[in-house]
């Protein structure tokens, strides 16, 4: 069973600039892709298992998505792992009707 089986939730590639703080250092990231539980975000910056970031990124226009994530794996094209560790109540909202509207678009027949 490959990894992505064993995933409880599709995971939407999407990409998304992002701000990555990490001991109050900025750094940019890109998401690359999104579900309700994580990400998987290239990062301009190396990170470590284990750490834990600030990470902020506009899902619309003037809507910003704001959490903290765990980096679960770091993989060695600049790419990340990470788990979604602490959300707010309305960025999980935020989160999850990004998700719903863009997973919809993608599988829309004709696509």
């Amino acid at each position: 069973m490959t990894k992505s089986n064993l995933r409880g939730e599709p995971r939407l590639p999407h990409a998304r600039r992002a701000t990555l703080t990490f001991n109050g250092v900025s750094s940019a990231g890109l998401i690359q892709d999104v579900s309700m539980k994580g990400f998987l975000i290239m990062s301009t910056k190396k990170f470590d298992v284990g750490d834990v970031l600030d990470l902020r990124s506009e899902l619309y226009k003037g809507q910003f998505l704001e959490c903290r994530i765990e980096v679960r794996h770091v993989m060695p094209d600049d790419c990340m792992g990470t788990r979604i560790v602490e959300i707010s109540e309305p960025a999980e909202r935020l989160c999850r009707q990004f998700i719903e509207e863009h997973y919809a678009d993608k599988y829309k027949f004709g696509s």
